[in-house]
């Protein structure tokens, strides 16, 4: 089993090249066409954001096939009068030995393995940012990710979604909360480290910082132990069931998490004892208290 390497050119980018590479016969490794991958870069295209191609020719006993470019060859081929000027084109040509050659050639071409991640374009985003470079960049990510979830569902604000929403780490009004993480979240904060509950971490923050800095300290450490009813502690007992009792980690998604930590909170700025949380927020979600 083998491929080797024929040609390899990189050309302009033309749409007679487009529907040369999209005319071969493809590849019976070929991917099924995929309406969103079309999508994708028809956007991109509109966008003016497109990138280098490259495309795959291989020949197998004297056949010649496309290997890879099916998608892209097609929409460029489409594209009658706004095809996207001054980009290349890297097409390389292999010769391969037999059909489980050409399965393995398939295989070299994005590849899941290499493939960038949210995560990758999250941390991408963030080191474009003096303020928030160096921070962990799981850390980061989730962060946001929390700040994000506030805007969407309880300020209902409306953002970028995707990749692109990672953009937002340029808001300045995010920068001492991400910044303030570190402090509160380490390897041993599993019962933290939920988008539910890093917005509730946000949306105290911004209502006192003071106060969230003191109270969520409070909640990582398991609260008052000399007290069953402190509202950290209880929210800790709470928040560790969630992530150690797969039956309860089921049935409690993000706004359950919200809504008890802010019901927490509440009672905390209130000095009122608790005994259990509150997480029905049918009535919509709970205003942290001053």
């Amino acid at each position: 089993m083998a491929f080797r390497l024929k040609t390899a050119e990189t050309l302009d980018l033309t749409p007679e090249l487009a529907a040369q590479i999209h005319a071969l016969p493809a590849s019976p490794t070929e991917r099924e066409l995929s309406d969103k991958r079309l999508d994708y870069l028809r956007e991109e295209a509109q966008a003016g954001t497109l990138v280098t191609f490259h495309w795959a020719i291989a020949e197998l006993e004297g056949k010649v096939f496309r290997a890879n470019g099916n998608h892209s060859s097609l929409v460029l081929s489409e594209m009658n009068g706004n095809f996207p000027e001054g980009l290349k084109a890297h097409v390389d040509t292999w010769i391969v030995d037999d059909l489980e050659s050409l399965g393995s050639l398939f295989r070299r071409f994005d590849s899941r393995s290499s493939s960038r991640s949210q995560a990758d374009i999250a941390g991408a985003f963030q080191g474009l940012y003096a303020p928030v470079r160096d921070l962990p960049r799981k850390l980061a990510k989730l962060g946001l990710d929390g700040c994000l979830w506030h805007a969407r569902n309880v300020e209902h604000l409306a953002l970028a979604k995707g990749d692109e929403q990672y953009a937002l780490f340029n808001r300045t009004e995010y920068h001492a909360f991400l910044n303030w993480l570190p402090e509160i979240i380490t390897i041993k904060s599993r019962e933290l480290k939920k988008p539910g509950v890093v917005a509730a971490m946000y949306a105290t923050f911004r209502r006192s910082e003071e106060a969230a800095r003191e109270f969520w300290a409070e909640v990582a450490k398991g609260g008052d132990e000399y007290n069953d009813n402190d509202p950290a502690g209880i929210l800790y007992e709470w928040l560790n069931e969630v992530v150690t009792d797969k039956r309860v980690k089921e049935v409690t998604k993000p706004p359950q998490l919200y809504q008890g930590s802010i019901y927490a909170w509440n009672a905390a700025r209130a000095n009122v004892q608790l005994t259990k949380i509150r997480t029905d927020s049918k009535k919509g979600y709970l205003e942290p208290a001053e």
